[in-house]
């Protein structure tokens, strides 16, 4: 009985934190990063702003929520949408370039995202969250960068790590109006270029 009594609860903690992360994802579309509040996420999820702060210990925690759950959708469309051919940092640039396109769709909610993305927060609980790791984005491209069947080395990982870093900053730098979208597949073409650079100095 015991263990039927907290199985259902941590559904129900689920089914509750699934209504807070659609709630934030409904304001980040209407205002972006800054009208994602945890007062008014309660309301329009209707729960306590205490009963939130008990599944979501801060904003910043909720906006990586949201973030994970945006690249969860991404991640089932590159599944079904496998990037293939090329070479190696062709793949990873069709990765962030992707990315990006869903970004332009919906540009107050890619704030959102971005802003954790960017490392603009400091996400003290990330570890504790399900599903949360800050290699979001790099995992999707890991993964298109290994579809030719040879793994990547720690080089290559390395830039992988630049390659999120720079598109992040080209990003942020299209959402605040500085950036035009051909710089910005410039610069991610750039940095994927370094990929192709350490797999012809491998070979």
């Amino acid at each position: 009985m015991t263990t039927r009594i907290r199985g259902r609860s941590a559904e129900d903690a689920a089914e509750r934190r699934r209504r807070a992360v659609d709630a934030a994802r409904e304001l980040a579309l209407e205002g972006g990063p800054d009208a994602v509040q945890m007062r008014a996420v309660a309301e329009r999820a209707g729960m306590t702003t205490v009963t939130l702060y008990r599944l979501v210990p801060s904003k910043v925690a909720l906006l990586t929520l949201l973030a994970v759950d945006q690249v969860g959708r991404y991640a089932a469309y590159n599944e079904a949408h496998p990037i293939e051919g090329g070479t190696r940092g062709d793949r990873v640039g069709r990765v962030f370039k992707r990315a990006f396109v869903e970004v332009t769709r919906e540009p107050n909610l890619g704030r959102a995202i971005v802003s954790v993305f960017s490392g603009v927060h400091q996400i003290e609980h990330i570890e504790q969250l399900p599903g949360s790791s800050e290699t979001y984005l790099i995992d999707l491209a890991r993964q298109a960068l290994e579809s030719d069947g040879v793994p990547a080395t720690g080089e290559e990982l390395r830039l992988l790590r630049m390659v999120r870093l720079v598109w992040g900053a080209a990003v942020g730098q299209w959402l605040s109006g500085i950036m035009d979208i051909d710089i910005v597949y410039d610069m991610i073409d750039l940095a994927c270029a370094q990929l192709d650079a350490a797999t012809r100095a491998r070979d």
